[in-house]
């Protein structure tokens, strides 16, 4: 949206004449490419550029439009829209980083797979696949970035926590040998060497067994 209200602040126009700016300098066969609230972008025979209104003489000013508040309200929506893009990349990277555990593992192969590890490369990728799957709904809907990244890191270094998806518990150990389940919703996941409890689809508790 903020693209569009920059756009539509925008005129363009082809306009030759020479321009005395309020600096003295004098600029020859200036053709005004666009007409923007801030100034103009035009084009010398130095190339183009851009001479804000400030620069220029009242007369031309008010031959090309020029509004003090159209040019605050520009200004303001440029400001806003480079916060904006600034606030983007900074998600972006810090998204990027949740999902290290498993993409510094992947970088280990960028050089090539060594002989006999495809397999365990194929099954780390697909992983992979799978807990982005389990997790990216769970980013999306707002969940704490923390805890889906200590998740994350969870699955990926095999060890499972409290809250963390049922889900993520199979990544982490497979498919229980036994489901045991209670009036209230609970779940025991039996393994060989831990028991794990899950109600509601998270872990409310684990502990290894005897």
């Amino acid at each position: 949206m903020r693209h569009i209200l920059l756009l539509v602040l925008m005129t363009a126009t082809a306009y030759c004449d020479d321009f005395r700016l309020v600096d003295g300098r004098e600029l020859k066969n200036v053709t005004v490419n666009r007409v923007e609230p801030d100034g103009l972008i035009v084009e010398t025979e130095s190339g183009i550029e851009k001479i804000a209104f400030s620069s220029l003489p009242k007369d031309v000013q008010e031959k090309f439009g020029y509004d003090p508040q159209k040019e605050k309200s520009y200004q303001k929506q440029k400001a806003d829209l480079a916060t904006a893009q600034a606030e983007e990349q900074r998600k972006v990277a810090s998204d990027a980083m949740i999902w290290e555990p498993y993409a510094a593992r992947l970088r280990v192969y960028e050089k090539g797979i060594p002989a006999g590890e495809e397999k365990k490369y194929q099954d780390l990728k697909k992983e992979f696949e799978t807990v982005q799957k389990i997790c990216q709904p769970l980013l999306t809907a707002g969940v704490d970035k923390s805890k889906v990244s200590e998740w994350i890191k969870c699955a990926s270094e095999k060890t499972i926590a409290t809250g963390m998806p049922g889900a993520l518990v199979l990544v982490v150990a497979g498919s229980p040998e036994q489901v045991n389940s209670d009036s209230s919703g609970s779940e025991q996941w039996v393994y060989a060497k831990m028991y794990v409890y899950v109600k509601g689809g998270l872990v409310t508790f684990w502990q290894a067994s005897n």
